[in-house]
């Protein structure tokens, strides 16, 4: 639903997301970001500058567990590594250090661009500008839907609808995989080794296996072709 300033590409390098151009001072106290133009918001308003600076001061406001990696505990008192952010043009956000911080970009990337004025609003009705909107919450059934944004920056997704739910428990997961009431299960699930090597044995499923930091699966229901 989101995009973020930054983000990591196949080879883990930090890259610009929403930024088509990331710029670094020579004192690197100041990192410059070009935003992508005619972005915008699910909501129709277009993405600026502003709503980049209000993102950050927002987050570096509050007490989010998201919030404690910008600051600088190392002397004890709890000091932010961003002094301002700036936006001086409605594509030009400018973040201001205290000190040389490597750690910016790496940080920028779980951070979700927001428009201004949401913040409240958000739990219970998320606007961002990524690929697909919100369409309701079901808090009983634990899952989410979601409805591809037509106007996406980065052209229409050809999904137009994704339901994702939340299951903790494996052998629920397997039986809805199973079942065909889910599609795709991603790395991060609670499936055993041993569950992936008998589903990759399964006609029925594919099971990726792809390089990486660490060891990860993932696996998709075949899907049949129609006669």
């Amino acid at each position: 639903m989101f995009n973020t300033l930054v983000k990591k590409n196949e080879r883990f390098e930090y890259v610009g997301d929403l930024a088509s151009n990331i710029k670094t001072s020579d004192d690197n106290l100041a990192f410059t970001f070009t935003l992508h133009d005619r972005v915008t918001f699910h909501d129709g308003r277009p993405l600026t500058a502003a709503d980049a600076k209000y993102t950050l001061d927002t987050l570096l406001s509050s007490d989010s567990r998201k919030a404690a990696s910008f600051f600088d505990l190392s002397g004890g008192a709890r000091q932010p590594y961003i002094t301002k952010t700036e936006a001086p043009d409605a594509r030009t956000l400018v973040v201001r250090l205290s000190k040389p911080w490597p750690q910016l970009l790496v940080n920028l990337v779980a951070i979700p661009v927001i428009p201004q004025g949401s913040e409240a609003a958000q739990k219970t009705a998320p606007l961002g500008s990524g690929p697909f909107r919100f369409a309701r919450y079901d808090e009983a059934q634990h899952f989410v839907d979601l409805a591809a944004y037509d106007d996406y920056w980065q052209g229409a997704p050809p999904i137009k609808t994704l339901r994702v739910r939340v299951i903790i428990e494996a052998n629920t997961l397997q039986a809805e995989l199973k079942s065909g009431r889910m599609d795709l299960v991603p790395p991060f699930a609670t499936l055993s080794p041993d569950a992936y090597r008998a589903m990759s044995e399964d006609a029925n499923f594919k099971v990726e296996k792809f390089p990486g930091a660490n060891i990860v699966f993932a696996v998709q229901r075949r899907v049949k072709a129609a006669r």
